[in-house]
């Protein structure tokens, strides 16, 4: 079952699919950046590991997507 992830407004993780890459620092532990539709998640700086590794995936909202925990 996935769990999603809810940020404060200002942590927002929603990114707009047609962008080729947006990347968010989510309270200064990890850099979570969705490219082409993966996700890339740096975890305090040990270098940049699949999303899925991390726990976490891209999910589709029409135009919207959100990174959300596995």
């Amino acid at each position: 079952m996935l769990k999603e992830t809810f940020f404060s407004k200002s942590e927002t993780l929603l990114l707009n699919w047609k962008t080729d890459a947006k990347s968010r620092s989510v309270d200064g532990g990890f850099v979570a950046s969705v490219i082409g539709g993966g996700v890339g998640v740096d975890c305090g700086g040990g270098g940049v590991k699949d999303g899925i590794e991390c726990g976490m995936m891209v999910e589709y909202i029409g135009e919207d997507s959100v990174i959300i925990e596995t």
